[in-house]
């Protein structure tokens, strides 16, 4: 199990910093999460096309990191309404592992 975490750690700051090598990794990700019916698949599936379809390869690219380095005063903002509901997640989550661990 601590493979995978550190699968999943080295995955995502890979992908965080653009790093191709980092696809890989996040696609054997989600490649497992696919067994995950049915939730899991839809989710990997998703992420698995935004890895690895046309747009999503050219992220990873050097032209990409250039248009970066030349535009630094661009910057992405989350909206308000997907950070509510990952807040909502991660309050259903910590409701149901409560809810495990009284139970249990």
């Amino acid at each position: 199990m601590g493979t995978v975490a550190i699968l999943q750690l080295w995955s995502g700051l890979g992908v965080r910093k653009l790093n191709p090598s980092a696809r890989i990794g996040a696609g054997v990700i989600a490649g497992i999460g696919l067994l995950g019916i049915p939730i899991g698949t839809l989710i990997s599936g998703y992420f698995l096309y935004l890895l690895f379809s046309e747009k999503g390869s050219f992220i990873f690219t050097e032209q990409y990191k250039q248009v970066i380095a030349d535009t630094p005063h661009i910057r992405y903002k989350t909206s308000i309404l997907v950070w509510i509901l990952v807040a909502l997640i991660v309050v259903v989550l910590l409701i149901g592992m409560i809810g495990l661990t009284v139970r249990g």
